[in-house]
């Protein structure tokens, strides 16, 4: 990790981190059995992503798919501000954007059908998402990666 002059921290496809989040992506892509999926992963700029984040801005991860290809590259946000890299965001995030697949045909076929609709369709599955994050992520979360102290001796949390 390197921190640039904006003072972001930078995310390498080397970096512990990405690594906590592929190793967390890869345990939920065969727990949801996704085993039928090519997926891969990658650090990146959400810029450009599909479908364009309208629905979390905040969002630390994306994913790309061709949904009929059975296809996918999920990506860990390249830059991050002090403070909000922690393990537990990671792999979380890891968690959001494998269950962005499990959710994609259907949220692909609804917007299809209901264009009208599409902000309140993306709304839903995010709240689809959120709530198996707190019911399953949050009761299987089990820190790995220990946090580098500071030179005051804090934490990096």
């Amino acid at each position: 990790m390197a921190k640039d002059k904006k003072r972001f921290i930078e995310i390498t496809e080397e970096d512990e981190y990405f690594k906590a989040f592929v190793e967390e992506g890869k345990k939920w892509i065969s727990r949801f059995g996704l085993l039928d999926w090519r997926i891969e992963f990658h650090v990146g700029d959400s810029c450009g992503s599909y479908p364009p984040n309208r629905v979390d801005p905040e969002a630390r991860a994306f994913v790309t798919w061709r949904i009929e290809a059975r296809a996918a590259g999920i990506f860990l946000e390249r830059r991050w501000a002090p403070g909000e890299l922690t393990e537990y965001a990671v792999r979380r995030s890891a968690f959001h954007e494998v269950y962005h697949i499990v959710v994609g045909r259907l949220n692909m076929l609804a917007t299809m059908r209901f264009l009208d609709c599409e902000q309140t369709i993306a709304e839903e599955v995010h709240t689809i998402i959120r709530r198996m994050e707190n019911a399953v992520f949050n009761r299987e979360y089990q820190p790995t990666i220990d946090v580098p102290k500071t030179k005051k001796g804090k934490s990096r949390k």
